[in-house]
């Protein structure tokens, strides 16, 4: 029956959770549905994949992420199971993901709960399971203050600490900065004071010894290491999650949100000025040398640190493809860009611009940018793909169909029907798919590059910060007007040999614009990549920036982020422990050990 709420149920428990999964079986047509729903109850807040195996061996997996011992309703929207969305934030929990096969809802074989992390002991419920024709509002069932006026979790597996604990901690960390100094070896921007090449007044990249490198304004090679989203800031919702929290009063922000970052900050040090030049302080003492993406204003201020930024204008390109083969494309990119870049074109402590980031289009489960090219709202890029087309398959449109399986019996019914979904199409559909969004890649970042060089020339652009290295060769390919190429890795160790291969390919060395490790543990659930407490975050963090830095091919790699995200979720339901310090404004002590000790060490591991 179409839509039927099945209320299936079951209890996955074990002590050491990787692996241990709960599987309801079916099957079920689920074709009238409005949404997948089902109860659920966690012990703690580590992440659960959630598979749906659906028609001839394919399947589905997004994960859903929950708050501990809060019994939850959770409902997965229908379009969510066929096209990947954005981290999704709902009362309690988030989801995130999906792919690669869109569900049949008419032919549902099992839903799958597993956990795929290390972390502590599992115990999740999961009851009425079901596909109700009617959409379901997520809620938490049964709310109760379990976040204090410090932005702590206080619900089950909470550690709060006391005001009097989080002002000994102020009290006690050292002050001062720390600087780097000619006594450790240092250039003033952090670079290697023991050797010199060019100085350009401006970072550029080099090679040195057979590796890469960039190079600081006087010269000296650099490694880039610093934290993403420097931030007085971490705001998370608040709308249906009012219950959970024990006293707002001072944290709520900007927008109705709740940042009790902020609030706990102003209580130690006032006023952000304040904050900015203690945070640098930290970062220096602790031997980062660079403010990464996404950070507050208030830190470039006067060359405090070299610093990395985004270039915003693009940031809606990010989401939706642009019609790049519009004439009048190049001058949209540049009236995109021109404001920030002619705001900073003398700054010698900016290092370069990264040119978006993660491109949702990219990811698998996504509707593919071959697909939005066609239908009328990007009319350039879609006769240059038909042209494309054309002269590939010989003008023989037959050819095309064959080779598609798809009946087009003209060209016309091309342009005005589209490809198929190149997800779920033959290997030629994909294999013409990904060569021509690679054009379209190489047409939107030469223009967006092509701007920037106009405005600011000799200025870096750091790639545009892929949520992966694996992707297709011909965006790989595309990034070669790029200074540098970019890359998110939220792997143990930066994968063996991608970068060389980058570089290779396209002549350019890579930064990893962000990796991290957390713990599941407080109310926050344990990040993309996990270990058991915080001594072992300082250790991964040694043994991934030591990899990085014995790269040839590597330049450079940021840790995201400065604080943990909030407990309660940040907007798009996020809550990792990722940060370097906590929501109090407490660093890890573990974390930054493992750091401080590394850093200490870099040029050695980078040149010998």
């Amino acid at each position: 029956m179409c839509g039927l709420a099945v209320a299936a149920e079951g209890r996955l428990q074990a002590q050491a959770p990787r692996g241990a999964r709960l599987r309801l079986a079916g099957p079920w047509d689920w074709s009238g549905a409005a949404a997948l729903v089902w109860e659920a109850r966690a012990a703690s807040g580590a992440r659960v994949r959630v598979t749906i195996e659906h028609g001839e061996g394919r399947r589905w997996v997004f994960y859903f992420v929950p708050k501990p011992g809060l019994r939850l309703r959770v409902a997965v929207p229908a379009q969510d199971l066929r096209v990947r969305p954005p981290n999704t934030a709902r009362p309690g929990y988030f989801t995130f993901g999906g792919g690669p096969d869109p569900v049949d809802l008419a032919a549902v074989r099992a839903v799958v709960f597993e956990y795929d992390q290390d972390g502590p002991p599992a115990d999740l419920e999961i009851a009425g399971l079901g596909a109700p024709a009617v959409p379901a509002e997520p809620a938490v069932l049964d709310p109760r203050p379990v976040v204090d006026a410090w932005g702590q979790w206080t619900g089950p597996g909470g550690a709060p600490r006391s005001e009097d604990e989080i002002r000994a901690a102020w009290a006690a960390e050292p002050a001062g900065e720390g600087l780097p100094g000619s006594a450790a070896g240092r250039s003033r921007w952090g670079g290697d004071g023991r050797s010199r090449l060019d100085a350009s007044g401006r970072f550029r990249v080099d090679r040195v010894r057979d590796r890469w490198c960039l190079v600081d304004p006087d010269g000296h090679p650099f490694f880039s290491v610093g934290p993403d989203v420097v931030s007085p800031h971490a705001e998370g919702g608040v709308a249906g999650r009012e219950a959970l929290f024990a006293d707002l009063a001072g944290a709520l922000g900007r927008q109705g949100r709740a940042d009790f970052h902020a609030r706990n900050l102003r209580l130690r040090y006032g006023d952000e000025a304040r904050w900015a030049a203690a945070t640098a302080g930290r970062l220096r003492r602790w031997g980062f040398n660079t403010v990464a993406n996404w950070s507050a204003d208030a830190l470039f201020a006067g060359g405090a640190l070299p610093w990395v930024t985004g270039l915003r204008g693009l940031d809606g390109w990010c989401h939706q493809v642009p019609d790049v083969f519009d004439p009048g494309f190049p001058a949209r990119a540049e009236a995109a860009v021109r404001a920030q870049v002619t705001a900073h074109a003398g700054d010698r402590a900016l290092i370069g611009y990264f040119v978006g980031n993660e491109p949702t289009w990219t990811f698998p489960g996504a509707i593919h940018p071959f697909q939005t090219v066609f239908g009328g709202a990007h009319p350039h890029t879609a006769a240059a793909a038909l042209a494309w087309l054309r002269e590939r398959y010989l003008g023989e449109v037959a050819a095309l169909a064959s080779a598609w399986g798809h009946p087009y019996a003209a060209w016309e019914e091309v342009l005005r029907q589209g490809p198929p979904d190149p997800r779920t199409g033959s290997e030629a559909l994909r294999r013409d798919a990904a060569e021509f969004a690679g054009r379209i890649l190489e047409r939107f970042y030469g223009a967006c590059c092509a701007a920037v060089r106009a405005l600011d020339p000799g200025r870096l652009l750091l790639g545009a910060r892929f949520y992966s290295v694996a992707m297709p060769e011909p965006y790989l390919r595309a990034c070669a007007v790029f200074d540098v190429i970019s890359f998110n890795c939220y792997q143990a160790l930066p994968p063996s040999g991608a970068a060389g291969h980058l570089a290779a390919l396209t002549g350019r060395p890579a930064l990893i614009g962000e990796f991290h490790f957390g713990v599941c543990g407080r109310g926050l659930s344990g990040a993309l990549i996990t270990v058991a407490d915080d001594a072992a975050r300082g250790q991964a963090y040694a043994a991934f920036i030591r990899a990085a830095a014995a790269d040839p091919a590597i330049v450079g790699a940021h840790w995201f982020q400065w604080v943990d995200e909030p407990v309660t979720g940040r907007f798009d339901g996020e809550d990792y422990n990722i940060g370097l310090v906590d929501v109090t404004d407490v660093p890890y002590a573990g974390l930054i050990a493992g750091a401080a000790a590394t850093h200490a060490e870099l040029y050695e591991l980078m040149l010998g």
